[in-house]
């Protein structure tokens, strides 16, 4: 059984089947073949504040599982997708996982996706609607913080501001294109 799914904006699609005999039979039966059309699925609308807070261990989304949109500016992109944030502090930030669309920073968007855990982090995973409201805004006043708060839950995808840190792990050593940092708070 195959579902593809595509973008409600798409108004074409090709889905292509080939059969490949691995064990010597020549003749293969396709028994049958159904293509529908359906109603894309209607997702919730949110704030990102919405997606993110929660004061419950392990602070999962209370929104875990959910279709859901929301909007924000593109404050920072990477191999394997973005950030949004839609207000300044804690809780206004997210990562949205999209190996399809690449966005600029400073872009407003607005997204339509699953909102999932990976890791402990909060995500939205492959959207499914992506649309650019608007493109060059100025981005949310980064929350300066030490680098002891940043590891804080209620910062978890929020562009922040660290002053007068030491690196202390570069990507060689931490891979993935990560570094570790440390003002002395931890």
């Amino acid at each position: 059984s195959q579902t593809v799914t595509v973008s409600s904006t798409t108004d074409s699609a090709q889905f292509i089947m080939s059969f490949h005999s691995t064990d010597g039979v020549t003749d293969l039966i396709v028994d049958s073949i159904v293509v529908s059309n359906s109603a894309p699925p209607v997702a919730t609308p949110y704030t990102i504040y919405q997606l993110q807070f929660t004061t419950t261990p392990p602070y999962d989304s209370p929104h875990n599982t959910e279709f859901v949109q929301t909007s924000g500016i593109v404050t920072a992109v990477q191999y394997n997708g973005y950030y949004l944030q839609d207000g300044v502090g804690a809780y206004n930030g997210i990562f949205v996982l999209d190996y399809i669309n690449v966005p600029t920073i400073g872009d407003n968007l607005t997204i339509s996706g699953v909102v999932d855990e990976f890791n402990n982090y909060t995500e939205i995973k492959n959207p499914t609607v992506f649309t650019v409201n608007s493109s060059g805004n100025t981005l949310p006043t980064p929350t300066t913080l030490t680098t002891l708060g940043v590891v804080n839950e209620m910062y978890e995808g929020v562009l922040v501001k660290v002053t007068n840190a030491n690196c202390t792990a570069d990507t060689a050593t931490n891979g993935y294109g990560e570094w570790t940092i440390n003002d002395g708070t931890g």
